[in-house]
Order: structure tokens, then sequence, then C-alpha cells
């Protein structure tokens, strides 16, 4: 009998002795998360973000005209649509003169670029117009008929056969009214849009008498 209870005694002191100890462990288990989350926040040393400068030029203007910029940041808005842009001739193609006595092969169509600031160079800011005459040649008769005093004949207009626009300036601010798309009936594409002309408005040229004199 004594050895009995000898054992149960100690059976006893060793579940307690197993129970301490488990508690023990828990405690500490506890005290070290309790240290972890104690631990300092680690602050890490990063420049300060950067101030974007603001647009230079606004979407549009007062009068619901369109700059190149807005045409563009508004693509779902603006593409395959009819807009006006009040925008510079920052630069005019020229076509390469074919030397005499060769055959050459034909230039691309007439087209201008339009841009928000006359030194402009980037090609993804400047915009293509495109359509406001089928040929080169069809812009040196017009220019022909305009020096002549020539207008269009009814037939030409009943046709719907308009002049070319041939006395762009480069230099010089315009409304443009046309349509926005990436692809022209005349064959230009861009995957950011082009402009195929319908009419304009330049707003700065001079008015015909006020032109300087050839002859000067």
């Amino acid at each position: 009998m004594r050895g009995i209870a000898a054992a149960r005694i100690a059976l006893r002191t060793a579940v307690l002795a197993m129970a301490s100890c488990a508690l023990l462990a828990c405690e500490q288990w506890q005290g070290a998360e309790e240290e972890e989350e104690q631990l300092p926040a680690i602050r890490p040393n990063l420049p300060p973000v950067p101030s974007l400068p603001p647009p230079r030029h606004p979407l549009q203007y007062d009068d619901g005209t369109w700059t190149v910029y807005g045409l563009r940041k508004r693509l779902q808005q603006t593409m395959d649509q009819e807009v006006r842009v009040k925008a510079l001739v920052v630069k005019i193609f020229q076509p390469t003169p074919c030397p005499e006595g060769r055959t050459c092969p034909l230039p691309p169509m007439p087209h201008l670029w339009l841009g928000d600031d006359l030194d402009e160079t980037s090609e993804g800011k400047l915009l293509r117009l495109v359509g406001y005459a089928n040929s080169q040649e069809a812009m040196d008769q017009a220019r022909e008929n305009a020096e002549k005093g020539k207008a269009p004949t009814e037939e030409e207009l009943a046709m719907g056969l308009t002049p070319a626009v041939w006395d762009w300036q480069a230099g010089k601010r315009y409304v443009v009214k046309g349509r926005f798309v990436r692809a022209s009936s005349s064959g230009f594409s861009h995957s950011e849009g082009l402009l195929e002309y319908m009419e304009r408005q330049c707003l700065d040229c001079p008015p015909p008498e006020e032109e300087p004199s050839k002859n000067r």
C-alpha cells in the first residue's frame, strides 16, 4: 500500500511539474511576443516626393477650342469626332525637288504640323494636319489661280471640288476644324491621332492689303 501511495504522489508531482513547465514556457513565449511588439518602428529614410510641374497648356480654351495637349489627353472624348483646335503652324512639309531629266516618285500629299508651342520638336506633341490638298500640283494651281484672281467655277463647286488651301503661314496661330482620327482617308495614320481638314481661321495673319509687297 505504501508503494502505491508513493507512486501516486510521484505521479502528481510529475504532472504538476509538467504543468508548471508548460505555464512557464507559455509565459516566456508571451513575453517574447510582447518584446517583439515593442520593437521600435522602422522609419525609412526616403527622399521627399518631387512635385510635378503643372501642364503648360489647358485642355481647352475658354471658347471651347482644344489644345493639341488636350486633344490627346482626352482621346476617349475626342477620337473620331469633329473638333476645333487652336494651335500654331510649327512646320509645313516641303517636297524635295526632282532633278531635271529624272523621274521621281510622287511625294506624299501636302501636310503640316500643329503645336501648342512654336519651338516644339517632339513628334508626340505635334498634331499632323492632312486633307487640305490632294497633291502638290493642286497646291501650285491654287496659288496660281489666287495670284490671277481666278475663283473656282460654279461647275467645280457643284462637283464638290474645293480648291487646295495653299497659303498656310508657319508661326501663325489658327483655329482649325477637322475630324480627329487615327487613319485618314488620304492614307496617313498615327496611333495618337491626326486631324483631317475641314476649315480654318487664321487668328494673327495680316489682312491681304497689309501684307508686304513682293516688289519691296
